[in-house]
């Protein structure tokens, strides 16, 4: 009589099922997957209040106006949340790569309560600073906040660079933020965004 492998095929192949989905267990509770902070809390927060931060990000913006002063420019920012455009680089935002001073100007008529600042590289090796700021004595509608220490970063390169605002609204605290992507030291020689050969 002949053999009949059918039967140890439907079984190996149950068995492979089985050990591929135990490698991918081991796998998944090896390599949690990472809650970042990009936007003052946790992304899975952010996406269940989409919304909510929406309306509350566009009511403070229609109300406000808010600015990154650099070595060279006062560049308007833009909402963290919202689609828009890379601003393209034609020079460094900031030269001194080991103080890169810069002004956080915002005219509101809410009471802005506070604002910090991180400051992320493009490339994997740059570990992410995060800033404090401290305001200057109002003048009138324009607040200007500015970094309570000196800081630096490590090398030079395009940063993406976040603000988070408080402020009130009546007697409700709320949250804003907005981000702009800015280049710091010399700009290199024939330096193109769009290239690339350069990493940041």
């Amino acid at each position: 009589m002949q053999k009949n492998y059918w039967p140890l095929t439907i079984i190996g192949i149950i068995a492979f099922g089985i050990v591929i989905i135990c490698v991918g267990v081991v796998i998944a509770v090896k390599n949690p997957v990472s809650d970042e902070l990009s936007y003052g809390d946790k992304k899975r927060v952010i996406d269940e209040k989409i919304n909510d931060i929406l309306l509350t990000q566009r009511a403070f913006e229609a109300d406000s106006k808010v600015f990154l002063q650099t070595d060279f420019a006062k560049l308007p920012l833009k909402s963290a949340y919202e689609k828009s455009k890379n601003r393209l680089v034609t020079q460094s935002d900031f030269v001194d790569i080991t103080n890169p001073s810069f002004s956080l100007i915002i005219q509101s008529s809410y009471t802005i309560l506070s604002a910090d600042a991180d400051i992320e590289g493009f490339s994997s090796d740059i570990v992410p600073i995060h800033i404090q700021l401290c305001q200057n004595p109002p003048d009138s509608e324009v607040i200007v906040f500015r970094p309570c220490i000196n800081f630096g970063v490590v090398k030079i390169g395009r940063y993406k660079m976040r603000f988070n605002i408080k402020y009130l609204d009546g007697d409700v605290l709320q949250k804003v933020y907005f981000e702009e992507n800015v280049f710091i030291g010399d700009l290199p020689d024939g330096y193109q965004q769009n290239k690339s050969i350069y990493s940041y």
